[in-house]
């Protein structure tokens, strides 16, 4: 039941992006993929992000960047699904931080961050860990939230931002101050 939303314009990392989801999931849930191309002619990920989501069938939506793989087994679907049952929760990520450094990039305050991911340079691979999970600005990576709170929120219909960045601060501030 998980609309996988993925602004996409490298057709060879759609691909693994693509294969990791059906790996992880195996069977656990009913998916689709709502690819939008060319984000950057549309205005920004989040207008492709508004645009996928008005694909999207499912009741939650996972947006993606396309470069973003998939390492574990399908237990994260239960457990993501009893996350986005609460009433209050808003968005669901891998990574984030508690508060804001000056220019807004999350991952510059190292004592206040939360998630983990594994990274890959030039075949090379290594883990960060940042923390306890809990009430954070997530970042846009990967995160999940229900079509419901989505359309609640207005979408990023309502944003005057352009481009690439900051999307996901806007979108957890809104949920935040909405009470999620």
């Amino acid at each position: 039941m998980i609309s996988f939303i993925i602004s996409s314009y490298r057709k060879n990392l759609l691909k693994k992006c693509k294969q990791s989801i059906i790996n992880s999931i195996n069977d656990s849930c009913e998916y689709e993929f709502v690819v939008i191309s060319d984000s950057e002619k549309r205005g920004g990920i989040f207008k492709a992000y508004d645009e996928g989501t008005k694909l999207a069938k499912f009741p939650f939506l996972c947006f993606m960047h396309e470069d973003v793989e998939l390492l574990s087994h399908n237990y994260w679907v239960q457990n993501l699904k009893s996350l986005l049952y609460r009433d209050k929760t808003g968005l669901v990520g891998v990574a984030g931080s508690k508060d804001f450094t000056n220019s807004g990039v999350w991952w510059e305050r190292g004592n206040r961050l939360s998630g983990a991911a594994v990274h890959y340079n030039n075949e090379q691979e290594w883990a960060t860990s940042f923390g306890p999970f809990g009430e954070v600005v997530v970042d846009g990576l990967i995160f999940f939230i229900r079509k419901e709170v989505y359309d609640f929120l207005g979408g990023y219909g309502n944003t005057d931002l352009d481009g690439f960045h900051y999307y996901d601060v806007d979108l957890s501030l809104r949920s935040y101050w909405a009470g999620y």
